[in-house]
């Protein structure tokens, strides 16, 4: 048997329901000349008589009847595909896996995964939460498609994006002797019982530089990792943390305050791509959800910035057509 044509099964198709070469040549929008000749490459193609005629009608053959039945079906199938072609062009369906490091993956990362998976319900999505370095690693060795973290960080086959800006402060109770001050400097944190981050976090290494340039030893009672545990122990004991401010996104405690932390460290937030594969639909739709829970907790927190999109890219479905079957 020759390869199968879906334009003749088309013509065929369409000839068994309008009962005529030329009403069906009408459907169509062909000539009949051209119906005929594809229902005899069909029917040479598969060996069987299809039609006949009587008293100068056209009638079908039992095997026709039955091979309707099959190729009814198999269009259904090819409407199915259509449309998982369309739902993967438009983002709607397929997988994401996500690594991203722990602040960043219980905060703004996992709001982002609620709301797209709210959104497009056929997408199986999958989160990690690493150091930064198994996130690099991560993307590197595409175990997860998108990765988010701070910069600065070591990537060789590994392209990132800025999405946005947050920055180190100080958490304290609000009843803390210095929570009166507007700013906190090494100065005034000298003798202040602090909770930094562990020393292998890359944050930690900007503040103790911060206390090192101003030379005021830090009295460091306790390291943590995640930040979220920095804030627990702020909140029950005397020490202040300085840590990033996603944890009080997620959980605002009223007997907190944060205060800016001077000079400054900013802690630029990446999304991270393998350079080697290209981007799906999914994930590219997935960046652009991470950017407007940036946007929205940049207006909920002045220690939370987001940076604007670039131009969008012209959308794939306005330049890939549907499947065409005639």
């Amino acid at each position: 048997m020759n390869r199968i044509n879906l334009r003749h099964l088309r013509v065929f198709t369409v000839v068994m329901e309008k009962g005529s070469v030329t009403e069906a040549a009408q459907a169509l929008h062909v000539t009949q000349p051209a119906v005929s000749k594809a229902l005899g490459q069909l029917e040479a193609a598969f060996g069987l008589s299809l039609f006949g005629r009587l008293q100068g009608r056209l009638h079908p053959t039992s095997d026709a009847r039955r091979l309707y039945a099959e190729v009814t079906s198999l269009f259904d199938q090819v409407t199915l595909f259509e449309e998982r072609v369309s739902g993967l062009r438009r983002g709607e369906e397929g997988k994401l896996a996500v690594s991203a490091i722990p602040t960043l993956a219980i905060s703004v990362v996992a709001s982002t995964i609620a709301q797209f998976a709210r959104d497009r319900p056929h997408v199986r999505i999958v989160l990690y939460s690493e150091i930064a370095g198994r996130v690099v690693d991560d993307v590197m060795h595409h175990r997860a498609d998108l990765g988010f973290a701070h910069d600065p960080l070591s990537t060789h086959t590994v392209e990132k994006r800025l999405m946005g800006e947050s920055e180190m402060l100080c958490m304290l109770r609000r009843d803390h002797p210095v929570a009166a001050h507007e700013v906190l400097t090494p100065e005034l944190l000298r003798d202040q019982r602090l909770i930094f981050l562990d020393r292998w976090a890359p944050p930690s290494h900007l503040v103790r530089e911060c206390f090192a340039q101003a030379g005021v030893p830090p009295t460091v009672v306790i390291e943590a990792n995640p930040a979220a545990a920095a804030k627990t122990m702020a909140r029950v004991g005397d020490a202040i943390a300085i840590i990033d401010p996603w944890s009080m996104m997620v959980d605002p405690s009223p007997d907190l305050v944060m205060r800016p932390f001077r000079p400054r460290v900013p802690l630029r937030i990446m999304c991270l791509h393998s350079s080697h594969r290209p981007m799906s639909r999914v994930a590219q739709h997935f960046i652009e959800y991470v950017r407007r829970e940036l946007a929205r907790a940049s207006r909920a927190s002045p220690f939370i910035r987001a940076e604007p999109a670039a131009p969008p890219a012209a959308d794939i479905s306005d330049v890939t057509p549907a499947l065409k079957i005639w």
